[in-house]
């Protein structure tokens, strides 16, 4: 699926491009007059990006009046939000890597139960910094990172996440 769109009950008008990956389900979520909620059209499959943003899995198009595009211009501006309530972790995790032991490429998942600024690196058996993998901001939900190792030597390396308050840290075997 390139593009999602919205009814306006006259015609389609195009909301955005770009679900990177296959769509399974699509939805509108109306919110009652005097409710609160978050309208929208919902999106799900296996994607990692709608519209040029991370929406791992779960991606809502907000379809507000206040979401007109350029001055003049009939196009909608397309806001994506990956943030869907029942679906942030209610922990933190740091998850072994898999596969392990791997060579030379393996995947690290996180889950964050709050939105902040996250790192996760690898070191080596000496405590030495090897890799950066993630060190930005990024919002509640779950993720996973690839690691390749491929200029690595076969050892034992750690990774380690951290933010805020919250630190962990696991253990992996390179083999070649």
């Amino acid at each position: 699926m390139n593009r999602v769109a919205e009814w306006d009950g006259l015609s389609w008008n195009k909301l955005c491009d770009g679900v990177n990956g296959t769509v399974y389900g699509v939805g509108y979520h109306p919110v009652p007059q005097g409710a609160q909620g978050y309208p929208g059209i919902y999106v799900g499959g296996e994607f990692t990006s709608a519209s040029g943003v991370p929406a791992q899995y779960l991606a809502r198009w907000d379809t507000g009046s206040d979401q007109q595009g350029p001055p003049g211009s009939n196009q909608k501006k397309s806001k994506v939000a990956k943030k869907i309530w029942n679906l942030i972790p209610g922990n933190y995790k740091l998850s072994q890597n898999y596969p392990n032991p791997f060579n030379p490429v393996t995947n690290i998942q996180y889950a964050l139960s709050r939105d902040g600024w996250i790192t996760l690196k690898v070191y080596d058996v000496s405590g030495k910094l090897v890799s950066v993998l993630v060190d930005e901001f990024q919002e509640a939900g779950e993720y996973r990172v690839r690691f390749d190792a491929v200029r690595l030597p076969a050892n034992v390396y750690f990774y380690r996440l951290t933010s805020g308050s919250f630190g962990d840290t696991k253990k992996m075997l390179l083999v070649k």
